[in-house]
């Protein structure tokens, strides 16, 4: 194994890792009825993003995407756009 994939296999593992106690956190939180904070923000996502980008195996590299759909932080940011979306097309095809 080169430097590279070994550097790329450990990011994509501690990104995961951190993404799933994310979850975890979620899910904590919802049970508990308590407020949560990501750890850290949208870096696992991107980075867990380039560094499968940048695997060597061409194979995983199709995956790249899976870590921007799993991060919780950007999936949230995702829904937040959408209904800021739907919410000005309603407001401009809203009878006055």
């Amino acid at each position: 194994m080169s430097f590279l994939a070994i550097a790329c296999s450990v990011v994509m593992g501690l990104c995961g890792l951190i993404i799933l106690l994310n979850w975890g956190s979620i899910i904590n939180a919802a049970i508990k009825r308590q407020s949560f904070s990501f750890t850290p923000p949208f870096l696992c996502g991107i980075f867990g993003f380039i560094a499968t980008l940048v695997y060597p195996d061409s194979q995983i590299s199709k995956f790249a995407w899976v870590f921007l759909l799993a991060d919780p932080s950007i999936m949230f940011m995702i829904w937040a756009m959408l209904g800021m979306a739907l919410l000005a097309i309603y407001n401009m095809v809203k009878p006055k």
